[in-house]
């Protein structure tokens, strides 16, 4: 199968790092399967995976804030919905 970015190279199965960013924070993720273009390097993730990724990282936040009370740390500021998940080159 031709990569859908550079449409020269061929796409095949890997493991990849990848990095979410969420609220100022970072959240990399070591070995995710996904299809690696041999060409560009272009790293396609399934929306699967993508969707997983994305909730662990949600939740992670959520976990963090949930430790301050309130009237310490106010999370007024936090926009609840969730960003787009990064993807290829713009994940490292």
């Amino acid at each position: 199968m031709r990569c859908t970015i550079c449409k020269k190279g061929e796409i095949k199965p890997g493991n990849v790092n990848i990095t979410l960013k969420r609220y100022g924070m970072a959240f990399l993720f070591k070995e995710v399967p996904a299809l690696v273009c041999s060409n560009c390097g272009y790293k396609h993730v399934n929306k699967r995976t993508a969707s997983r990724l994305k909730k662990i990282a949600e939740e992670s936040v959520s976990c963090m804030y949930s430790d301050y009370s309130t009237d310490v740390f106010s999370t007024s500021h936090i926009d609840p919905r969730p960003e787009n998940v990064l993807e290829g080159s713009d994940m490292l």
